[in-house]
């Protein structure tokens, strides 16, 4: 009898012994397989590694030097959630060398290190894009050459630095498709959310990310601070008035889109966007891409150049969306420096279009018979995702991840991140195209 119990203990030891073993074990190869893909970006260091059964592993003391930059970030933790059966059944090499069809990266703590200043100026330079989209509302107070604000002013704002945490998810959701998601909390500052989906030239089994194709993305920036800290600054700019850095911000705005494109912006836009300005402000937009991009291709226009080459949707808080629709110049209202202002911009246009007018392969889809091919994961009986991790796509093509909490006739319950912690969030029936299973 005592034997048969030693026996039994010896079992229930090596079944839960070794499972955890190999977890830990293949933990090390999927974070150097994660970290060889981010090596593209840049140099990564962490000092510490744990892993827990569920697949959970927690990186601490983690340093990032952008490719080409000396100075770089320094980050408290990096949480990664992995596929608990990716770590039991994949072997080694396939870890280091595929990317995984879904990740879930929180990135926590995320601040400039000590070791100059050349990565934060060009941050501050670009109005934190691609992080953040719109200038922040630079136009009318920043002190910068472009119109930013300088690192003077950011350090008034922020006299301590501004730290970040990232919530990066992505899921392969059928042998061409990706759906992503980007969220983005800066404290005493802003919330931000990025997501869209990404299109595959092929369906090899190895995911790569540059060479995907971007048609459409959705932004959603929550004001959470950094509207009142600006506000009051450049207030102080503008006769210690709101209202008037207000309407000279949009004025500035003006004069750059009839510089940039030789359109002006109608009253209701311009309305919007002084609306925009104040404290507490929750903004949405969707940018159409004109014609779709590799990610490679995209990555290398800047803000303006993405906003010339798109449509734009924009709402305020929880109204309709609005097409932004840019109106002829009335002539009878422009000034002579204004003009040639204007004209010179339109010949560096010319002449960088000129440069670019250069036969290139049409984009499209090519889908390669390589191996079986990944069937997408949608519910036909939605009801059988309560309680359990998902993704909705809506009709205007927006995913949503979290977890389904309850649905009935009109509308479905999903408690999803939001800021620091989680929301729970109501989608109406009638906006989503499909439900499926993330994990």
């Amino acid at each position: 009898m005592n034997n048969n119990k030693i026996i039994a203990l010896i079992v229930i030891a090596l079944l839960v012994g070794l499972p955890f073993w190999r977890i830990q074990d293949n933990s090390k190869y999927y974070v150097e397989g994660l970290m060889g893909h981010l090596g593209a970006l840049g140099t990564w260091k962490h000092s510490q590694m744990e892993t827990t059964l569920d697949g959970q592993i927690r990186l601490s003391r983690l340093t990032f030097i952008p490719a080409g930059k000396r100075q770089g970030y320094q980050i408290d933790s990096m949480l990664i959630q992995a596929d608990v059966w990716d770590l039991l059944l994949k072997n080694s090499r396939d870890l280091v060398a595929l990317a995984p069809e879904s990740l879930g990266v929180n990135l926590n703590g995320v601040r400039f290190n000590s070791n100059g200043n050349d990565l934060m100026s060009e941050v501050y330079a670009a109005d934190f894009w691609p992080l953040a989209a719109g200038h922040l509302g630079h136009f009318a107070c920043g002190e910068e050459t472009n119109g930013a604000f300088s690192t003077d002013q950011w350090q008034s704002m922020y006299p301590n630095g501004l730290s970040h945490d990232l919530e990066i998810t992505y899921q392969l959701t059928d042998a061409l498709n990706i759906d992503f998601s980007i969220n983005i909390q800066t404290e005493d500052a802003w919330y931000i959310t990025w997501s869209g989906s990404l299109a595959r030239a092929s369906d090899v089994p190895r995911i790569t990310f540059n060479d995907t194709i971007v048609d459409t993305l959705y932004y959603y920036q929550a004001d959470q601070g950094f509207n009142a800290k600006r506000n009051e600054m450049c207030a102080k700019k503008h006769r210690n008035s709101f209202a008037a850095f207000r309407l000279d911000s949009a004025n500035q705005l003006q004069q750059l889109l009839r510089a940039l494109v030789a359109k002006d912006m109608p009253e209701k836009l311009s309305n919007m966007y002084q609306r925009s300005l104040a404290a507490d402000t929750e903004l949405n937009a969707i940018l159409k891409l004109d014609e779709p991009k590799y990610m490679f291709e995209l990555a290398s226009m800047s803000q303006n150049e993405i906003l010339e080459n798109s449509g734009l949707e924009v709402a305020l808080g929880e109204n309709e969306y609005s097409v932004v629709e840019l109106k002829a110049i009335d002539h009878l209202d422009l000034n002579m420096e204004l003009l040639r202002s204007q004209m010179e911009a339109q010949e560096q246009k010319a002449a960088a279009e000129a440069e670019k007018n250069k036969p290139k392969e049409l984009i499209q889809v090519v889908t390669h018979k390589i191996g079986t091919v990944k069937k997408a994961n949608n519910l036909s009986n939605w009801a059988d995702a309560i309680g359990k991790n998902v993704r909705i796509k809506t009709k205007r093509g927006r995913p949503i991840f979290g977890k389904l909490l309850s649905m009935d006739a009109n509308q479905l319950t999903v408690s999803t991140r939001y800021m620091s912690g989680n929301a729970t969030l109501t989608v109406l029936r009638k906006e989503v195209m499909s439900v499926g299973l993330s994990r």
